[in-house]
């Protein structure tokens, strides 16, 4: 199941260019950990099926359901907050300012200098490589990414298979849609995985361009061009939106209110039998 010994190389074009949740005796969530001072929550993969069933509301095309295997893998609880966004990068581009609130205004290509620059001050290997425009993944880093969609959509549904996390219904107790701007991350209660706001607040950027779900089903990611996944709906969305299922996209720089991320790492590596290629495919 475990990917991470072999190398995938993905790449995705850029035109140009603290709190922890730590759940107990929850089956896949293992505790709260992380390397340095960013913390991040373990997650213990599985099988699980992606998508939606054919009878959810609001289904689109591009939700096929299909069974998909993910390894274990670590992501930050909440999505990346202003100040911890200002602390490595030293600016804020928010347009609702608060240092609990999540970071927006931030393009994908911002979020992968975000990820190499946090590697960089905590002294790991960056898990991108910046050349020619082209951002370049080494699966077998053990540096900050973004997260998946295979894995942001298993650790959005925690073990669930309904619309929502939470059920069948989501309600604006429950999370931050059809509102009026973002509120404070941890504002509601976490998913059975300890994550907050994986529902809601802003969308989130994943590491993969956006197309048809890629052939493989092993820790999948799509190789694409300057069109990238966003994933959860925002304050923005309509609740059906922000369904676990529910796949949004944009240019890979674009700047908007309701759009920021979270971050990932993957669990274990084992340097000794992870080979490395710094070239695309």
């Amino acid at each position: 199941m475990n990917n991470l010994k072999r190398i995938a190389v993905f790449v995705c074009i850029a035109a140009v260019g603290n709190s922890v949740f730590a759940q107990e005796n929850e089956e896949n969530v293992e505790s709260a950990e992380g390397k340095g001072k960013y913390q991040l929550v373990s997650i213990t993969g599985g099988v699980f099926r992606m998508g939606s069933a054919k009878a959810e509301r609001r289904r689109r095309r591009d939700e096929r359901s299909r069974e998909v295997t993910v390894s274990d893998f670590m992501l930050s609880p909440h999505e990346v907050t202003q100040a911890e966004y200002t602390d490595v990068m030293g600016i804020n581009p928010s347009h609702n300012k608060g240092e609990r609130l999540p970071v927006e205004r931030v393009s994908w290509f911002e979020a992968i200098e975000f990820c190499n620059k946090l590697s960089e001050r905590e002294g790991l290997e960056a898990a991108y490589i910046v050349s020619e425009q082209k951002i370049i993944w080494d699966r077998g880093s053990a540096g900050y990414r973004l997260p998946t969609e295979a894995e942001w959509e298993f650790a959005c549904r925690a073990n669930t298979s309904t619309a929502y996390n939470v059920g069948e219904v989501l309600s604006t107790d429950q999370a931050n849609y059809y509102g009026r701007k973002t509120l404070p991350v941890e504002s509601f209660p976490p998913n059975g995985f300890g994550l907050f706001d994986m529902h809601g607040n802003v969308w989130e950027w994943c590491w993969d361009g956006y197309g048809s779900y890629p052939r493989e089903t092993d820790d999948p990611a799509a190789e694409q061009d300057s069109i990238c996944v966003v994933r959860g709906g925002s304050f923005r969305s309509t609740a059906l939106d922000a369904r676990s299922a529910s796949r949004g996209s944009s240019t890979a720089t674009y700047l908007s209110r309701d759009t920021g991320f979270r971050v990932a790492r993957n669990l274990d590596v084992d340097s000794e039998d992870t080979v490395k290629q710094l070239g695309a495919l």
